[in-house]
């Protein structure tokens, strides 16, 4: 039997054995070597002296290098780890601050830069003038063309409204003209015709007189002569009212008044001495009226229009009133003929116009 205790002290004498002397601190021993040396050790156990072997040496190189980086400067302090990494960034920095600058001047100039680079200049603005200029002028006869195709189209246009214009004034002056010389109401036929343009001041004028019969119309001569046959006896009775003469005096008036007349008109053509002799001697006063009524009957049974209203026009006293209603009448006839005689002229002239 061993004796108690060596078993455990040749173990930790083998142990210790496996570690390498100071002459050999330096290099790693192979595995094969301290299997051969140590063959009492397990493999794990080598493992673990190898490691702590590998530490040692690291830790030797590491105080030999700082031992010779001392000796190397003396007296110099190690630079700070910040100041290093410090160096390495200083060309980062210096872009970021030159981009910030840029920035900073795109922001503040927007403005000059865009008015200098986007603005055209005044050469440039010139020239695109002076182009538009000249396409406008290389299109100028085109656009001259087109205007005197317009112009004609137009005139054509004219000229058709104008000949219509002149159709519808001839119809209605011919429908006006055709009431105006019968006792029929025109409201509608005046109204065409001012309304087609073909009155003029001298035709306005002429129709203003028998404007305000156009809705019941106006009196024709037949109705005229017979109005007047039934107006004598009032006449003569609104004299003899007044007491201007009596019943005999106002009879004998007429009489001496209505002889005159006919003597007047019994020679056609006489001889000057006989044509003065003829001439009547103006009535009394007493006989005024039952004349100039006289004469207005004669005159409308000739035909005269006119000189019967300037006999009727010649009253005076309380036959005057008593004549005004027919008077007024006879005036609106002699205008719808004159006007009738203008429109007849006018519509000659519209239908000329439109043949030519």
């Amino acid at each position: 039997m061993r004796p108690p205790g060596t078993g455990g002290s040749q173990r930790r004498s083998g142990r210790a054995s496996c570690r390498p002397s100071a002459a050999n601190r330096g290099r790693r021993p192979s595995t094969s070597t301290c299997e051969t040396q140590h063959p009492c050790q397990t493999r794990a156990e080598r493992d673990r002296m190898q490691d702590v072997q590998s530490t040692d040496e690291t830790g030797s190189r590491t105080g030999t290098d700082r031992q010779a980086s001392e000796a190397a400067a003396p007296g110099s302090e190690p630079a700070p780890a910040v100041r290093q990494g410090g160096r390495g960034n200083t060309p980062v920095a210096l872009a970021i601050l030159l981009a910030a600058a840029a920035v900073c001047g795109t922001v503040l100039y927007a403005d000059e830069l865009r008015s200098s680079l986007l603005s055209p200049s005044s050469t440039q603005l010139k020239l695109d003038a002076l182009d538009r200029t000249v396409a406008g002028l290389t299109a100028m006869p085109e656009k001259i063309a087109a205007l005197d195709q317009a112009l004609a189209a137009t005139g054509k246009r004219i000229d058709q409204q104008a000949v219509s214009g002149r159709a519808v004034s001839v119809i209605a002056a011919r429908l006006l003209k055709d009431q105006l010389g019968t006792s029929d109401p025109f409201a509608d036929d005046l109204a065409l015709l001012r309304l087609s343009a073909g009155v003029d001041a001298e035709l306005s004028k002429a129709l203003d007189p028998v404007a305000g019969y156009a809705a019941k119309g106006v009196p024709s001569r037949t109705q005229l002569f017979a109005s007047f046959g039934l107006l004598v006896p009032s006449i003569l009775h609104a004299e003899a009212q007044d007491g201007q003469g009596g019943l005999s005096e106002t009879v004998w008036g007429w009489m001496t008044g209505l002889s005159s007349i006919v003597l007047a008109s019994a020679s056609s053509d006489p001889a000057p001495e006989a044509a003065a002799a003829a001439q009547p001697v103006p009535p009394p006063a007493e006989s005024r009226t039952p004349a100039l009524l006289a004469t207005t009957a004669a005159r409308l049974e000739a035909g005269e229009l006119a000189a019967a209203i300037d006999a009727m026009a010649s009253l005076d006293g309380a036959a005057a009133p008593a004549a005004a209603s027919w008077l007024a009448d006879a005036r609106a006839r002699l205008a719808a003929e004159r006007a009738g005689a203008l429109l007849e002229d006018r519509i000659r002239g519209w239908t000329a116009a439109g043949k030519s």
